[in-house]
């Protein structure tokens, strides 16, 4: 049984809010209320546990949070305070606890704390004493030599022989475990893609494979995704061809050893012949195989022998054709999202150009993705890191889409995200303020302090 959360809950959230969340069946849920209620707060204490921010954990007012699983266990966050005499002074620092409830195996908890007479690195010195790591934001890294992003702890935990003062306590490996459990992503309030003059642009998208982009914008991030889904598609055609070279050096003598069935029937062939050659056309239409001639069976009667290598044939081909399915499944949910968002416009996949945007007014031609507009350009980087970047069991964090989207979008994203959350063990929490997101689904909204929806 996967282990899926099911359950956040979090206690005195700035001292007196509690939060209650239950994550929905459906992979999609959200939470509402009026501002100061922490739907923000919420979200970025959860990213900071499976981020491992412990300064953010520290820094955030809350007393509890506990993760609970569907397979009944649970990761509990606990923060108190300590007071602690140095010499004739009084002071007084944090404590984090974590902790497992309800699991099979007993682990010891972990405790790590904030003592402010420790001696620390400064984050400012950190490119001082790790020339290959360059700090991108407030307590994030980034390791040039292989795109890791880190925070302050996780530079404390890998580097302490590179620093003056390793005192960061390592995590335990249950815990570690439950952390790389879920992939996480999150999307900031507005903040899709960071850009500007004269410096770094940091694509703010989720994963630990975040990239940076020198004197680079949206635009470009388009055309790098319109590479990307040409190399997917090429592999996978690679490996169809490899899996057709092999059936077809073995053709001859598995059809000559094949025993007479009689379950192959003629009506049977001519079905499962249709149904491939459906599956092709689809394939063709998702830009995975080149447009080519459907070819029908003849009509007549077939011969026993005619049947039985029409039936190899056919499992051949879907076994080769099996490997394109979740690829295509992909591309199809991608398009059939982004494509009604255009207006004059075409857009499709193919396997030469990767993504393919064509004008449908007055003389139709190609277009650059610089021609399209900055909401088209944010909805393609969007989804498709949504679908092509989130792997199974992942928590997608998404804080007010409306503030970037037009009324018909919002009204349109919920059965987009719905549609993304059935491609594969996907949840999605979602803090906005739009009744137009939510629209008639209040079953899968949970209120927050009342919330815009209470009554």
């Amino acid at each position: 049984m996967d282990k899926k959360i099911k359950n956040i809950f979090i206690e005195n959230l700035f001292g007196f809010l509690n939060h209650d969340i239950n994550l929905t069946d459906e992979g999609v849920t959200f939470i509402h209320g009026p501002n100061g209620c922490g739907k923000t707060t919420l979200l970025r204490l959860i990213e900071s546990f499976f981020r491992w921010n412990v300064s953010s954990l520290f820094e955030i007012n809350f007393e509890n949070m506990t993760i609970s699983y569907s397979t009944g266990e649970s990761i509990v966050i606990q923060k108190h305070k300590k007071i602690k005499n140095y010499e004739e002074e009084r002071l007084e620092f944090p404590i984090l606890n974590f902790s497992i409830a309800n699991a099979e195996t007993n682990f010891e908890p972990f405790e790590i704390s904030r003592d402010v007479k420790e001696s620390e690195v400064q984050p400012s010195e950190i490119d001082h004493f790790i020339p290959f790591l360059k700090r991108v934001a407030p307590g994030e890294w980034i390791n040039r030599e292989n795109g890791e992003r880190l925070s302050y702890f996780e530079v404390m935990e890998k580097f302490p022989h590179r620093l003056p003062s390793p005192h960061i306590k390592k995590r335990p490996e249950w815990l570690r475990y439950y952390q790389n459990l879920t992939k996480l992503y999150f999307i900031e309030t507005q903040r899709l893609i960071k850009v500007g003059h004269n410096e770094t642009h940091q694509l703010r998208l989720f994963d630990e494979q975040i990239r940076l982009f020198d004197e680079q914008n949206v635009t470009e991030v388009i055309r790098l995704y319109s590479d990307e889904i040409k190399k997917q598609i090429s592999y996978k055609l690679a490996e169809s061809a490899s899996v057709t070279q092999s059936k077809d050096r073995s053709f001859p003598e598995r059809v000559l050893s094949m025993r007479p069935d009689e379950s192959i029937s003629e009506e049977k062939i001519r079905n499962d012949y249709e149904n491939t050659e459906k599956k092709i056309q689809k394939l063709m239409e998702a830009g995975l195989i080149d447009q080519e001639k459907n070819i029908s069976l003849p009509i007549k009667k077939l011969e026993e022998t005619e049947k039985k290598v029409l039936a190899l044939h056919l499992k051949d081909i879907n076994e080769k054709l099996s490997i394109f399915d979740e690829l295509q499944q992909k591309i199809e949910t991608f398009t059939g999202i982004i494509s009604p968002k255009f207006r004059n416009k075409n857009f499709r996949i193919n396997r030469k150009h990767g993504f393919v945007f064509e004008a449908t007014q007055g003389q139709e031609s190609m277009l650059n993705p610089a021609q399209l507009s900055s909401g088209e350009q944010h909805q393609i980087v969007l989804f498709y890191e949504l679908i092509f970047k989130s792997g199974e069991n992942s928590l997608s964090l998404i804080d007010e889409p409306e503030i970037s989207l037009h009324v018909d979008w919002q009204r349109q994203f919920l059965e987009d995200i719905l549609k993304i959350a059935k491609l594969g063990n996907h949840n999605f929490l979602i803090a906005t303020h739009s009744p137009q997101i939510i629209g008639s689904r209040r079953d899968l909204a949970v209120p927050l302090d009342g919330g815009i929806l209470g009554g």
